[in-house]
């Protein structure tokens, strides 16, 4: 390589780092979760939940932002990329996410059919406070949740250069989901929750005579849902017994 082409490509990544540099919100810091760990992304404009549709490894209609309640397809897997900066963003399926291009764009945004964790998969989670955080691409964009959420189609944005509201999201992570322990004992259900990092809340009894004694009849949270571990989770439990306390007798 030349002088004169040496020099100019010092230039040009001097004018790359200052255009990074011209991207507003605080600079890249450390990932501020514990990885690997469970999150779901939540809209502060709207309060939706980010969706991969599919639960992944698409290339069009891969992100809506409609949900209103955090099921499989709204969980995603932050994995560490490996910089001390970054993180990857899976989804249910074990694909990445991916900026396409890097970032700065309004279509064809988002992929989630990455199988490797390269440049365009690791996202920066930039705090803006609390638990609200900005997601910032590899090339220093923002993600914006078009309309501030609950969309199926135009979602998602990669183009801001600012965090402001439509790029704020609610990140909640080290989830895990309730099992479903309807039908089992009360030392099955136990042991169940306990074996997802929960905990047994409250246990109330029914007199239906729906079941035998102790035979979980539902959960609250219900089965499936997606909670902090640690949480409670309450039983309803057959008593065995009707509502004037005699045993009863199952066909």
């Amino acid at each position: 390589m030349n002088l004169r082409r040496a020099l100019g490509t010092v230039a040009g990544l001097a004018l790359a780092a200052a255009g990074m540099a011209a991207l507003s919100g605080p600079a890249w810091a450390a990932p501020p979760f514990a990885t690997p760990t469970t999150c779901t992304f939540q809209t502060v404009n709207t309060g939706n939940y980010l969706t991969a549709v599919g639960g992944g490894g698409r290339t069009t209609d891969v992100i809506h932002s409609d949900a209103t309640v955090a099921r499989s397809w709204e969980r995603f897997t932050l994995v560490d990329a490996g910089d001390g900066v970054h993180v990857g963003i899976k989804t249910l399926t074990g694909n990445y996410l991916t900026a396409v291009n890097g970032g700065g764009l309004q279509t064809d945004v988002i992929h989630s059919d990455a199988t490797l964790l390269r440049a365009w998969e690791k996202f920066a989670l930039v705090r803006q406070g609390g638990d609200g955080f900005a997601i910032q691409t590899v090339d220093g964009h923002f993600l914006t949740a078009v309309g501030g959420g609950n969309r199926t189609t135009d979602v998602v944005h990669s183009d801001a250069t600012q965090a402001r509201a439509w790029e704020l999201f609610r990140v909640q992570c080290d989830l895990t989901t309730v099992p479903n322990v309807q039908g089992f004992g009360d030392g099955g259900a136990r042991n169940a929750i306990a074996g997802a990092g929960l905990t047994v809340g409250s246990v109330t009894f029914d007199n239906t005579c729906v079941d035998v004694f102790g035979t979980v009849l539902f959960s609250s949270p219900g089965a499936g849902a997606t909670v902090p571990r640690g949480s409670a989770v309450n039983l309803r439990e057959s008593s065995g017994r009707d509502a004037s306390g005699r045993p009863c007798v199952l066909k």
